[in-house]
């Protein structure tokens, strides 16, 4: 046994007494000091703190850590939360950001804040998150405009055979972005976040499909255009399947995004009159909504294909998003429209 300064006999390195450590507490709560207490306790100022920052740390009268040695930071419930908070609001947020989020929020004292790793440790034991690409939404998707064209759009095509829907689609084979790309998110459950876009194109690939398969596709160098766009639908409504039958026929429907240049004045009245004069309909879908472009899975599966196959792409560029193309199925464009709701 050995004695303190405040002449309370103690033993090394066991703890406080469960009551001592809960007077403690109570009297920090009313507003007493630490020196105070260490007063009215008969204990030393250093075991008062210690005992305060320990609770403050863990969040429990009771914790059974180590009395001596490196701090064991262990997190509370108010801190797990928090941190969960965090990634409902920004998947993509960084350790150390989180970190500094629960100190400049008031949750956690510089004394107490989780390392990075045992952040991480949270994340992935307690709150059950796994780390994953991002599946981004637009900001300026979720105001009340755009959500009155996204259900005038869908009443639009309630009536029409899913199989007369034609998706049209430009994707770059080449794209850089500032964007960060991975999130967390629970177990089982895409990672979503509110981002601007920005890339650019080496090669544009435009491809036309429906649920019975890829209908037309090309390359360009660089860019597409107004003009590029018209001479492709002039191209497309010239295909015709093995039997000698027009990929495009009467009754067909044209569903085209928003880019800038597919509503340019000369490329929509051209487009519109083109295939106006085939019976053929030109619909655009809601801005900001492009999971309703069953294209957008096919230029997913090319990209990966040209993924796999890095060293082709990069000698052959154009055969090998050739040969990524012809590899899309039937049976998977079906599945694309199924999944962006046009089959039920």
């Amino acid at each position: 046994m050995k004695r303190s300064k405040a002449g309370r006999f103690y033993q090394s390195g066991k703890k406080l007494q469960i009551e001592l450590r809960r007077a403690i507490v109570d009297q920090y709560g009313e507003g007493k000091n630490v020196y105070t207490i260490a007063n009215e306790t008969n204990l030393d100022t250093r075991t008062v703190k210690k005992t305060l920052e320990e609770y403050m740390s863990t969040g429990d009268l009771d914790y059974s850590g180590k009395a001596h040695g490196s701090k064991t930071r262990i997190a509370n419930e108010t801190v797990i939360l928090a941190i969960e908070y965090y990634l409902h609001l920004k998947p993509s947020m960084y350790l150390q950001e989180i970190q500094k989020r629960l100190l400049s929020d008031g949750i956690c004292l510089q004394n107490n804040v989780p390392s990075v790793s045992y952040i991480h440790k949270i994340i992935k034991d307690r709150l059950g998150y796994t780390r994953k690409k991002l599946t981004v939404k637009a900001k300026e998707g979720l105001t009340d405009q755009v959500q009155v064209k996204f259900d005038h759009f869908l009443d639009s095509i309630e009536d029409i055979n899913p199989l007369k829907i034609h998706c049209f689609d430009e994707s770059s084979v080449i794209m850089t972005t500032g964007n960060r790309h991975y999130g967390y998110s629970e177990l089982g459950q895409r990672a979503f976040e509110i981002q601007k876009y920005a890339s650019n194109a080496t090669f544009t690939v435009n491809l036309l499909q429906s649920p019975l398969g890829v209908d037309y596709f090309n390359i360009i160098d660089g860019p597409s255009n107004g003009l590029q766009l018209v001479n492709f639908f002039v191209e497309a409504l010239n295909e015709t399947d093995i039997y000698g039958n027009s990929k495009l026929s009467p009754g067909d429907v044209i569903v085209l995004d928003n880019c800038g240049f597919h509503h340019g004045q000369l490329a929509e009245t051209h487009l519109r009159n083109l295939l106006q004069q085939y019976g053929i309909t030109l619909a655009f879908l809601p801005p900001y909504h492009p999971e309703l472009n069953t294209c957008e899975h096919s230029f997913s599966k090319m990209k990966y294909y040209l993924r796999r196959h890095e060293t082709y792409t990069t000698m052959y560029p154009e055969l090998a998003i050739c040969d990524a193309i012809n590899e899309i199925s039937r049976n998977e464009c079906f599945g694309f429209a199924k999944h962006c709701g046009y089959i039920l």
